[in-house]
């Protein structure tokens, strides 16, 4: 350093700095890939992250600058789904964009954020060791919700699609059960004996829980041989993959005078050079039934190489691939294929309501030549597969009736992570519904029971104020007023 500034040879050693670039404006598009913003350990329970990832906390940093330089109205966050999974998010999006305000308002920190927008009650949960329960703080349901919209919409524009009546085609969502197959019903049999040890406490949390369980119970959905101990099973002949492939291969054929084109979503299994997967699988069976070889690819082929995606892309918008598969973070964002787009095909459910929307997103889009597509999303029957569809619908209606242009309802209930309890896993197994339901009322029976002792005690403890403090002051205020009438 001469004289407190740097020479350009030893600027070209240290690297550029972002005060040095001269930025007086950032616009972050797909800004949700920026919420997991790190908040005090005693919020955790709260559906928030305790850790924040590095690039969050370096955003943060850019916008607290960008505020300091006199630029904070040049702030510009642009996304699809601000919120993808818990209201909670919107938090962290403030925080962003407008900490001023939270500030203002005295909700800086997100306890207090959360008293003022949430209700926060104990829940008893399982432990994941399962040798007991334990009492957390969880967020029942979102209250004061215009007040809170009125807050976000002062420093975000909320247009949703009924605002702006874009030439989209018409979708019809089409669900396609499949039958279980033996070999299935057997894989989720063992879940629930691996329930059953997990809810009896025998199983170390790190050996087993209910989380494996939920990501095995999707892997069986799709086919057992995803499960370690069944790699060597043959693949299901008449499973999802089957299905999907018959239903494909018919667009195929019945769209060849327009060339119309197809994706194929799947998260659970992707294509490696380790084993048996569902995409190649899923190759083999549309080669098989005759679709031609050279107009199927996999997105995965062409990397995180920006220009070899935009060379698949446009073989696909020119119909020369006809079927591209892929899963919901390679092809769901900022993938432009519509042009052709006749059908999308889930072969899976994915964990948040926004993938679901962003899968959607690529078939319902201006540009598109078909005036109605189809969403076809495949459903085993007796496995885990109508549970995470529904749960995940669910969230997404609870989202859409607050993030909204209109006026928000005063409050809504708040829903919990796509995890396989162990009442829905029993009814699964069973395909008796009344499982879950008589494992519901128990659990409403003995919160019933708490809180009659509760109010009980409560009622005791009145009782004995009344009778050992108010009333000898009662007595006491008649006699000194009687005192002073003689």
């Amino acid at each position: 350093l001469r004289e407190g500034k740097e020479t350009a040879d030893e600027r070209s050693l240290q690297g550029i700095t972002w005060e040095d670039i001269g930025v007086d404006m950032l616009v972050v598009d797909e800004a949700h890939h920026f919420k997991n913003l790190g908040v005090p350990v005693a919020s955790a329970d709260l559906g928030m992250q305790v850790s924040a990832s590095a690039k969050c906390e370096d955003l943060l940093d850019k916008c607290r600058y960008m505020r300091d330089e006199g630029n904070g109205s040049r702030i510009v966050f642009e996304t699809g789904p601000p919120v993808s999974n818990s209201l909670s998010e919107l938090y962290n999006m403030q925080r962003y964009l407008a900490p001023g305000l939270l500030e203002a308002q005295g909700i800086s920190v997100f306890a207090s954020w959360a008293a003022s927008f949430g209700t926060v009650a104990p829940s008893v949960e399982l432990k994941p060791d399962g040798s007991g329960f334990q009492v957390k703080q969880r967020f029942s349901k979102f209250c004061n919700l215009p007040e809170l919209m009125q807050s976000v919409h002062q420093f975000a524009d909320v247009i949703t699609n009924a605002d702006l009546s874009l030439d989209v085609p018409d979708v019809d969502v089409v669900p396609v059960p499949v039958p279980i197959s033996p070999a299935q019903r057997e894989c989720v049999q063992e879940l629930v004996a691996r329930a059953d040890a997990i809810r009896a406490g025998g199983v170390a949390p790190e050996d087993d829980n209910m989380l494996n369980v939920t990501t095995d119970g999707r892997k069986i959905a799709i086919d057992p041989k995803l499960l370690l101990d069944h790699a060597g099973d043959p693949p299901l002949e008449d499973g999802k993959v089957a299905a999907c492939a018959a239903r494909v291969h018919a667009i195929w054929e019945a769209e060849a005078s327009r060339r119309g084109t197809q994706l194929v979503f799947c998260d659970t299994s992707t294509p490696s050079g380790r084993g048996w997967n569902v995409y190649d699988d899923l190759r083999r069976r549309l080669v098989d039934l005759g679709v031609d070889p050279a107009e199927i690819a996999f997105v995965h082929d062409a990397g995180d190489n920006v220009d070899k995606r935009e060379q698949l892309f446009e073989r696909v918008r020119n119909g020369e691939v006809r079927v591209l598969l892929g899963s919901t973070a390679k092809l769901g964002t900022g993938t432009n294929v519509q042009s052709r787009l006749c059908a999308i095909h889930d072969l899976d459910c994915p964990w948040r309501p926004a993938d679901l929307e962003q899968r959607l997103g690529r078939i319902v889009r201006q540009g598109n030549s078909y005036d109605r597509v189809k969403a076809f999303r495949y459903v085993t029957e007796g496995t885990f597969d109508a549970y995470s569809y529904q749960t995940v619908e669910r969230k997404q209606r609870f989202i859409a009736q607050v993030i909204t242009s209109k006026s928000p309802a005063r409050e809504a209930s708040d829903l919990d992570e796509v995890v396989l309890d162990y009442a829905s896993l029993k009814a699964l197994a069973t395909g008796d519904p009344t499982i879950q339901e008589r494992m519901r009322l128990e659990n409403d029976l003995a919160q019933l029971k708490l809180l009659r002792s509760a109010y009980a005690s409560q009622v005791a403890s009145i009782r004995h104020d009344i009778e050992c403090k108010l009333e000898p002051r009662a007595r006491m205020f008649r006699e000194s007023r009687d005192t002073a009438r003689d």
